[in-house]
């Protein structure tokens, strides 16, 4: 399973209109859509940049709304993980001896703590947090090594995540009952 970087999702947005890269188009028409997760994270700052879009280019602004409203939060219902405690703590533990930005180290604990592949146009944002960085081949007859031409892959896809996504404010509750059981049965709260 993968979740998506700020920046790849910005990206998608451009796939209609043929302008978006051609590896990262190529590679999101290789996964299926429930494999594609989002964090709350993303979410933050694809509105950041809207509203910023909003105040500076009315229409743009207007464009880019339409599309975080009608396509991106609908697309990616209960698929936005949330941030909690598990990811909080480990966003902090990436912060040490070394600060890094916050938004990254939310995505990157995100991606650590339910065991999600990163998948970024912008790989020196991930490399210090103990991930693994994998690339997609670069178009014929270009270099892999062209920051425009790589999806920089986060390797951990295999492991399932520890809890679902919340996509509403109503899955908090059944989330948290569904956790109380499951470590319950499993002899007190994970590691």
């Amino acid at each position: 399973m993968f979740l998506l970087d700020t920046n790849v999702i910005s990206e998608l947005r451009k796939v209609r209109s043929g302008r978006a890269n051609q590896n990262v188009t190529r590679w999101v028409r290789t996964v299926a859509p429930q494999r594609l997760f989002l964090c709350v994270m993303v979410v933050h700052e694809l509105e950041i940049g809207t509203m910023l879009a909003e105040r500076r280019n009315p229409t743009q602004g207007a464009l880019l709304r339409a599309w975080l409203e009608t396509r991106v939060l609908p697309d990616f219902a209960g698929r936005i993980f949330h941030v909690d405690l598990a990811i909080t703590r480990r966003s902090a533990v990436l912060h040490v001896p070394n600060p890094r930005p916050v938004r990254d180290a939310i995505i990157a604990a995100t991606s650590l703590v339910h065991g999600l592949t990163i998948v970024t146009r912008n790989k020196a944002d991930f490399e210090s947090t103990r991930v693994q960085i994998l690339k997609t081949p670069a178009a014929p007859g270009r270099s892999a090594s062209g920051s425009g031409n790589t999806v920089s892959l986060c390797s951990r896809a295999t492991a399932a995540p520890r809890q679902p996504p919340l996509g509403r404010t109503d899955d908090i509750k059944s989330a948290t009952r569904r956790r109380a059981a499951h470590e319950e049965g499993m002899g007190g709260s994970p590691a």
